[in-house]
């Protein structure tokens, strides 16, 4: 095959020569790293474990980390100021409407009246 270079002209034939040259290049390297799919490179292939089906129950545990976060959560402020005698509930445990969670000193209420 004989190529004209004063037809073609040098300098479309240098593009031309570069174009092939990026193509073939690409195509060394796709081949030289094992291939991909989907354009993600593949990892090292992951470990499975093989036995026989038999009837058994499936176990799962899952570990995290984070805050537990109550679904209702109450500000609890008084417009009378007294000193606490008792307190019936701590920080977590679950009420009910009515339930007494403190008691109070009465008598400096019953003086200020």
């Amino acid at each position: 095959m004989k190529i004209n270079l004063k037809k073609i002209g040098r300098k479309r034939l240098l593009i031309g020569s570069g174009i092939g040259a990026a193509i073939l290049l690409i195509i060394v390297v796709n081949l030289a790293s094992g291939g991909s799919q989907g354009g993600v490179p593949q990892g090292p292939p992951v470990g499975v474990q093989v036995e026989k089906a038999r009837l058994r129950t499936v176990e799962q545990t899952v570990t995290a980390a984070g805050k537990i976060q109550p679904v209702f959560e109450m500000e609890i402020s008084s417009t009378v100021s007294a000193q606490i005698m008792a307190i019936y509930v701590e920080e977590g445990h679950e009420v009910q409407p009515g339930d007494t969670l403190v008691i109070l000193d009465r008598r400096r209420y019953e003086a200020a009246r």
